[in-house]
């Protein structure tokens, strides 16, 4: 399967990839379990500068040539063996299966999807004390509110959905979501004029969490991350699940901090390199080679994802649906602060934005766009910005 390319940045630093811990002709670092399978081919290498190695006593020479025997790699034998008993137990896992009996994985694109969706993850991350309860029920940040967020979610034959995770473009001004924690770190990579986007929502209802289900929505996003042209994804995970990303090529870029403020969420930054998914890197062992063609080549979800990415962008731009989860079940806009009600104006339209907005929605913005004037904000500023702000500002 011939994979998408990203586009070739203009400039980029010749250590590009050391931002991310990892080079394709390595692309594996050592701490996430992978051992490079290299042949000796007969050729002993190349003996250090101060050997302590016996020497072999001299043997007369009676015009015999004496042939010695290459010494066997012993460490790469061994090595080779941990690599297929680590391949077999992964597959006993279960956690590679490509056919869940009864769950069907997708791009979310109605209202009710969406809702169910993000209740599924405010309710895990409650459970679970990565956050504290929101009123509504759902997880809504500006980022869920843009067309550029991509929530897969995998759906029992009922409809129920069990499972989510979703992917988000870098935007601007608000970035990523991990911004708020690791922003130094995920600057580096702007600088390297990397195409960024996030990995994040993910859970999976308790039933189903020792299934194939993480394995799958994880395989959707990656196709779709690739089908896009991103470059680096970001993911900000438990210390428990870091094992789980490394296997798929994520590095560490950012040591544990709290994902949170106000309680204790600590989450350590990981970096996925996608465009070692479009290459086809050699020296890879057993398992690498495993993973490689079970996230590209044996990936089925190329084959959709383009296509659900048009008719869920077509979708969400939709007053019915906007308006549904942003105002009558939830009053996440009428929380949004000044900049982020400018941002979803700019990304929706005015005029699809004012057909969302209740009365009630269109008073608590302007009293916070009073205040934020009363207290020197200059409105002819973001009007700039944002075209579409202008026709806010208030008749002269």
């Amino acid at each position: 399967m011939k994979l998408p390319h990203a586009k070739s940045p203009e400039r980029i630093p010749e250590n590009r990839d050391a931002l991310c811990g990892t080079q394709l002709a390595k692309p594996f670092p050592p701490h996430a379990g992978f051992a490079t399978v290299q042949a000796c081919n007969g050729h002993s290498p190349p003996a250090p500068a101060h050997s302590h190695s016996k020497e072999l006593p001299s043997a007369p020479c009676d015009g015999i040539a004496i042939a010695t025997e290459p010494v066997k790699c012993e460490a790469t034998e061994r090595s080779a063996q941990r690599i297929r008993r680590k391949l077999g137990l992964l597959k006993r896992t279960g956690l590679f299966a490509t056919q869940i009996p009864g769950i069907a994985v997708e791009q979310a694109r109605t209202a009710d999807e969406l809702r169910a969706a993000y209740r599924l993850v405010h309710d895990v991350y409650v459970e679970r004390g990565y956050c504290s309860e929101m009123d509504w029920g759902m997880r809504l940040r500006v980022f869920e509110a843009s067309s550029e967020m991509a929530t897969f979610v995998a759906k029992l034959k009922d409809g129920t959905i069990v499972g989510v995770l979703s992917v988000v473009a870098d935007c601007d001004p608000f970035g990523l979501p991990s911004d708020g924690v690791f922003a130094a770190e995920i600057s580096e990579f702007r600088r390297a004029d990397f195409k960024l986007c996030e990995v994040t929502n993910q859970a999976i209802e308790a039933t189903y969490r020792k299934s194939a289900l993480s394995t799958e929505l994880m395989r959707c996003a990656m196709a779709h991350g690739i089908t896009m042209g991103y470059q680096k994804a970001i993911a900000t995970v438990s210390p428990g699940h870091t094992s789980f990303y490394n296997l798929l090529n994520f590095t560490e870029i950012g040591p544990q901090r709290s994902y949170s403020q106000t309680i204790n969420d600590p989450v350590i930054a990981l970096c996925g390199d996608l465009d070692f998914y479009r290459a086809c890197p050699e020296q890879l062992d057993e398992v690498a080679s495993f993973i490689h063609r079970f996230m590209t080549t044996d990936n089925h979800f190329f084959k959709r994802v383009g296509e659900w990415h048009k008719e869920a962008t077509a979708s969400f731009l939709d007053a019915d649906l906007l308006r549904s989860l942003f105002t009558s079940w939830s009053s996440f806009l009428e929380s949004c602060s000044e900049s982020e009600i400018a941002f979803l104006e700019h990304k929706w339209g005015w005029n699809l934005f004012d057909e969302v907005t209740e009365p009630r929605v269109e008073e608590s913005i302007w009293a916070k766009r009073k205040t934020s004037w009363t207290g020197g904000f200059c409105p002819q500023h973001l009007s700039e910005c944002w075209p579409s702000f202008g026709n806010l500002l208030p008749a002269s």
